[in-house]
């Protein structure tokens, strides 16, 4: 025993006592700072040196009284992903697991959006249908519904006019229904839901016979 703790293996050589190995102080431990003292031996000093709890949902680990402390920060486990709920689990990591959240897949022309197998699946498709023959109904993936007006024909469901035609989306009458029936004993007039009306009146007329006085209309005839 050549006397010094941190020694080993000591052995005598030529009349004296010699160590041949240094004593190995090392604890294994990352948080204690190991050495040794010629008279007490081996020495493991706690530290406060950054360290990791082998838990990955930790951030900042840190050694305390020679052990790892876990850090305050936890991982942040966020995809940007709205259609996984998102968290950690001690010893495995982040998890991202898929839900069936409602989302938006960003066109507008899709309805019911729903999460399925971790991406925004559509519902179904937009109705674009203004119930307006005077416009061409269709959708686009950014505005959504579209109704452009077109020159169609149509029916402005007035029978007082005719040539109707569609004009920047409505259906407009070009010109009036002609109502003349050339009888005198007819008041002409048009009814927008039925068309042309002849009223009988009375008159005074011409029945064309020189032969008759006082000639009047009675049930539309002279």
């Amino acid at each position: 025993n050549d006397g010094n703790p941190c020694t080993t293996a000591s052995t005598c050589q030529n009349g004296a006592c010699i160590a041949t190995e240094n004593l190995d102080c090392d604890d294994g431990n990352a948080c204690t700072n190991d050495g040794c003292d010629l008279v007490t031996g081996c020495v493991n000093q706690p530290n406060s040196n950054a360290c990791t709890d082998d838990d990955p949902c930790t951030l900042g680990d840190t050694c305390n009284d020679g052990a790892c402390q876990a850090g305050a920060n936890p991982l942040p486990c966020d995809d940007g992903n709205l259609c996984t709920d998102d968290s950690c689990a001690p010893g495995v990591g982040c998890l991202f697991e898929p839900n069936q959240a409602p989302c938006d897949d960003g066109n507008a022309c899709s309805t019911g959006d729903t999460c399925s197998a971790g991406s925004c699946k559509a519902g179904g498709l937009l109705t674009c249908d203004d119930n307006n023959s005077c416009t061409d109904d269709s959708c686009d993936a950014e505005q959504g519904c579209v109704f452009a007006a077109n020159n169609e024909d149509c029916d402005d469901k007035n029978a007082c006019t005719t040539a109707d035609a569609c004009q920047e989306g409505a259906c407009l009458g070009a010109s009036p229904l002609e109502c003349d029936d050339g009888n005198v004993c007819t008041d002409d007039s048009c009814d927008p839901a039925s068309g042309c009306v002849a009223t009988a009146n009375t008159a005074p007329c011409d029945d064309e016979d020189a032969c008759t006085t006082g000639d009047q209309c009675e049930g539309g005839a002279c």
